[in-house]
């Protein structure tokens, strides 16, 4: 992502302080994600706020903004500091939980936002291999509704019968949408 222009005003600040400030930023933006996919929404209020002021401070373009644009999308403000000072909470929990409430519901949603497990690894006293971060593990390039920690679990879990118990795309589903790309997996290299 690109970071926002520095002001005249900026520009005489010490530049580790901008980059200690930056890596703040970022790492309440890790610590929100996690907030919210753990429904912890009081704390994502809380986050939201001095993410939102963060930006605000900064001047972030409606482009650069991953939070202060809410404002507007939202409840139709404009998006100031005092415009977010002034917000209720329930005002900022209505915006934390809008890109939950996108069309395709908010199971679909929240399934995105949750660590998925491997279909294939045998349970362990804390139950199956859950990834340790979102997206690393790999879906089944043909059904797409499992995932696998690795090239092993998945040919185990072929060889024990998920190749015949995959689904077939729909009647008139292009392949390309059904299918991942044909470049290689990052288990390949």
């Amino acid at each position: 992502p690109s970071w926002p222009r520095v002001h005249a005003a900026e520009g005489s600040r010490d530049v580790s302080a901008l980059c200690c400030e930056r890596l703040a930023y970022k790492y309440r933006v890790i610590r929100y994600n996690l907030c919210l996919q753990r429904q912890r929404f009081p704390q994502c209020v809380e986050l939201y706020r001095e993410l939102a002021a963060h930006e605000a401070k900064l001047d972030y373009s409606f482009d650069e903004s991953n939070f202060l644009f809410m404002i507007a999308a939202v409840l139709h403000k404009k998006p100031t500091a005092a415009v977010l000072r002034r917000l209720s909470d329930a005002e900022v929990l209505r915006m934390v939980k809008a890109p939950l409430e996108f069309p395709g519901g908010v199971e679909f949603q929240s399934s995105r936002v949750q660590l998925q497990t491997c279909a294939n690894c045998p349970p362990n006293a804390g139950g199956k291999e859950q990834e340790p971060a979102l997206r690393t593990f790999l879906p089944c390039a043909r059904c797409r509704a499992v995932v696998y920690c690795g090239k092993d679990c998945q040919r185990k879990d072929w060889k024990a019968g998920h190749k015949e118990a995959r689904p077939e795309p729909a009647p008139g589903e292009h392949r390309a949408n059904f299918v991942r790309s044909k470049r290689k997996n990052s288990w390949n290299k």
